[in-house]
């Protein structure tokens, strides 16, 4: 069935819905959501009807004496929220980006346990290049009388992850009355979308940043691969088409 055919055999629909469905099976991009505590990847089935993305500016933090913890600015910007409008059907349509579509209630079950665990979750928006650990903060359902075959209708909120870290005062430094920053980044030298090359024989790909999180796979010596994003000594680099974090201290 043709775009056209498609619509007008829908025409008891609001037009704005008509003219949002045109615009995802228009759009030729995927929307990943992998659950970094099984490694469990959700293939939205339906791309975005509206996508809303929310940049702060950079800031290093540091904790300086006497003054408590500061933000230090830094050049350029970063994505800090993502909102995602889209629908989980019941069936397969044609505007669906596979065949295969799971029940819609077990669907959300698991989206809504997902919601609630402390764990993050890995976000890949393939048209906006977008790859990186996030929370969902909102997970809001739309009742609306023109929906589909049960089709449900949901805002979601992503929040990108930031593990928390806390810096502690030598107690006699204090007493001195000597001035100590700490930066987080300060004493690495690898940015986001840097490109680095891997100089360990095998270098493990890691769920998070950090020895604790499990391990998705591995890369190899003089493979290239750009950072994301970076924690400490950790990059979370585009690879394998779902990302994940390797340790810099293996890289050049």
């Amino acid at each position: 069935m043709d775009l056209t055919s498609f619509a007008n055999a829908i025409g008891n629909i609001g037009q704005s819905v008509v003219d949002a469905v045109k615009r995802v099976i228009n759009l030729n991009f995927d929307v990943y959501l992998t659950n970094t505590k099984d490694s469990e990847t959700f293939h939205f089935p339906v791309n975005p009807l509206s996508l809303t993305i929310n940049r702060e500016k950079k800031y290093n933090t540091a904790d300086i004496i006497d003054i408590g913890e500061i933000d230090i600015g830094d050049k350029g910007t970063k994505i800090k929220e993502i909102n995602m409008e889209t629908l989980i059907p019941d069936v397969y349509e044609p505007y669906c980006r596979y065949t295969n579509i799971a029940n819609s209630k077990e669907t959300i079950e698991k989206l809504e346990k997902w919601k609630d665990q402390e764990e993050p979750l890995r976000l890949i928006i393939t048209v906006i290049g977008f790859n990186s650990l996030v929370n969902m903060s909102v997970m809001n359902e739309e009742i609306r009388p023109e929906g589909l075959n049960n089709n449900r209708y949901f805002t979601f909120t992503f929040r990108t992850h930031r593990d928390l870290k806390i810096s502690q005062v030598d107690s006699t430094l204090q007493d001195n009355r000597q001035t100590t920053t700490e930066s987080s980044g300060a004493k690495y030298s690898h940015r986001e979308g840097e490109w680095i090359i891997v100089t360990a024989d095998v270098l493990n790909v890691r769920d998070g940043p950090g020895e604790s999180y499990g391990i998705r796979g591995t890369v190899k010596k003089d493979e290239c691969y750009k950072i994301g994003s970076v924690q400490g000594n950790w990059a979370d680099i585009y690879w394998s088409n779902r990302g994940g974090w390797i340790c810099t201290d293996y890289v050049r």
